[in-house]
Formats: structure tokens, C-alpha cells, sequence
């Protein structure tokens, strides 16, 4: 009897401590998640230096698009919907596209988080794609902080569903809801 006391025992203490080491990283890994969404992007960071239309190895599309319907400012934004080329990426062909990004806020903020960039073919909205290890690439561009005033070029790639035109459009996004009309450029391949 006292060694299944003792081994009761000794399972019970075990038991809670497991538990204690498991609530306990559990804990970690939520204070250190809070820390990684709440830290802002290091200033030093600088992702829009990667971005480079000219180093992309793809087909250049072109545009008829009179300027004044893809460049404009938006609420906190100054908009330049540049270029876009397409890519074989994977066995498919992806629509790589640049924008001119210029904070006009007064506080930093990032591409992403005011502005909406879709584009659509045939009617139809195009799946956003991730694009890796392509140089001249680089899509955390436009998640980089931008200082009031200051410009930086952003990408975005969509995986194209064949070789009609793409329309491209910017839109400001505050709340969940688009507050202007959008800038609109179409490429034609």
C-alpha cells in the first residue's frame, strides 16, 4: 500500500508540474507574441531597397492609361501606380507590380495599412501570389514603416489566369470601407 501511495504521489507532482511548465510557456510565448506585434519595424530596416523593376527577368507590360487615373493622392497617401511585368514563377506566370508610395500622414505608417491594391482580369479578381528569391523582388515592402514625408517604392504580384489585360486599382481602406474613388491603371501583355 505505501509504495502505490508513494507512486500516486509522485504521478500527482509530476502531473502538476507539467502543467505548471506548460501554462508557464504558454505565457512566454504570448508575451513574446504581443511583443512581435506591438514592436514597430526597426528603423534600420529598410526593405524597399531590394526593389528593383529594372533586375525583375520578366516581360514589361505596357499601359495607355492617362496619368492622372493612376497617380494622385488618397487621404494619407500619395499614389503612383508604376509598372508591372509578368514572370514565370513556379510553372505559372505572375504579374509583378510597383507602386510609388509617399506618406503624407503625420505619423509613420506603412502601405498596407491604409491602402487597398487589387487588380482583376476578365472581371475577375486576382489571387495575390508570394513570390521568393526572384531578385528585384521584394514584397515586405509594403509592410515597411515610412516616415511622414518620405517616399518609397512597394510590390505586389498576382497570379495571372491568362494573357487579357489586368486592371490595377489603389484604393484608400480606413475601417474596412473605401473613402474615395480608386487610382486605376490597365497593362495590357
Amino acid at each position: 500500500m505505501t509504495k502505490k501511495l508513494i507512486i500516486a504521489a509522485l504521478a500527482a507532482v509530476f502531473a502538476l508540474s507539467a502543467a505548471g511548465c506548460a501554462q508557464k510557456a504558454d505565457n512566454v510565448d504570448s508575451q513574446n507574441g504581443a511583443a512581435r506585434t506591438e514592436t514597430p519595424q526597426e528603423d534600420n530596416v529598410s526593405y524597399s531597397e531590394n526593389v528593383d523593376m529594372d533586375k525583375v527577368d520578366g516581360t514589361e507590360a505596357s499601359s495607355s492609361s492617362d496619368k492622372d487615373e493612376f497617380d494622385g493622392k488618397l487621404t494619407k497617401a500619395n499614389i503612383t501606380i508604376e509598372d508591372a511585368k509578368v514572370i514565370d514563377y513556379e510553372d505559372e506566370k505572375v504579374a509583378v507590380i510597383s507602386f510609388k508610395y509617399k506618406n503624407t500622414a503625420d505619423e509613420k505608417q506603412q502601405f498596407t495599412s491604409s491602402l487597398r491594391a487589387r487588380a482583376y482580369q476578365n472581371g475577375a479578381e486576382l489571387r495575390p501570389v508570394v513570390v521568393n528569391g526572384v531578385e528585384g523582388i521584394d514584397l515586405m515592402s509594403q509592410t515597411e514603416y515610412v516616415d511622414p514625408g518620405k517616399t518609397i517604392t512597394v510590390q505586389q504580384t498576382y497570379r495571372l489566369e491568362d494573357e487579357s489585360e489586368m486592371t490595377v486599382e489603389v484604393e484608400d481602406f480606413v475601417g474596412g470601407e473605401s473613402i474615395a474613388d480608386p487610382l486605376v491603371k490597365v497593362f495590357t501583355f
